[in-house]
């Protein structure tokens, strides 16, 4: 297989799952490619297309999670079968924010945009609001999520973060960033 061609089908594959003007069909299609493994007959799949070009998997899908933040767009779920949030992104969390870090960041990675009233929701059954309110504080703070008013997504970097401020992304200026650096 052709670098270029993992590329583009890489390329058309994201593109899909946030561009405005994409069905609804293909959008989910594109999703389940990326997200839960499901491939079309006589396609290449996510995984192949990244080990062609030594892409780390994990790290285009969050980074895809970010461009969902950048975007604003909320998915009020991914398909049923996707696939857990990366593993070493769950355990970096789990060593900086403990196991509370780990489930609010695995919800806003299930549920891309999610609003932080149905994360207090869920996790008030395990955690008292204080405490919900101080891990999602730190976890925002580190980057590991991200939020746009109400809705939280799982960004796992956040390169506007700096020092804990976010700065308005499109509206400042900022050095041209290099994702994989940043892991």
């Amino acid at each position: 297989m052709e670098e270029a061609f993992a590329v583009r089908l890489l390329l058309k594959h994201i593109r899909n799952t946030f561009q405005l003007n994409t069905s609804e069909r293909v959008r989910r299609k594109s999703i389940e490619w990326v997200f839960v493994g499901l491939t079309p007959p006589n396609e290449v799949d996510f995984t192949t297309c990244c080990n062609m070009l030594g892409v780390r998997e994990y790290v285009l899908k969050t980074r895809i999670h970010y461009e969902f933040y950048l975007r604003w767009i909320v998915y009020h779920e991914f398909p049923f079968l996707a696939l857990p949030m990366p593993e070493e992104l769950k355990m970096e969390i789990f060593f900086t924010c403990g196991m509370e870090g780990v489930d609010i960041a695995r919800h806003a990675w299930y549920h891309p945009g999610v609003d932080v009233a149905e994360i207090y929701q869920r996790e008030s059954t395990i955690h008292s609001a204080a405490t919900i309110r101080e891990v999602l504080a730190d976890l925002e703070h580190r980057g590991y999520i991200s939020r746009r008013v109400a809705n939280v997504y799982c960004t796992g970097r956040n390169p506007a973060k700096s020092d804990g401020v976010q700065c308005i992304e499109r509206q400042v200026k900022q050095p041209r960033v290099i994702w994989s650096r940043l892991w």
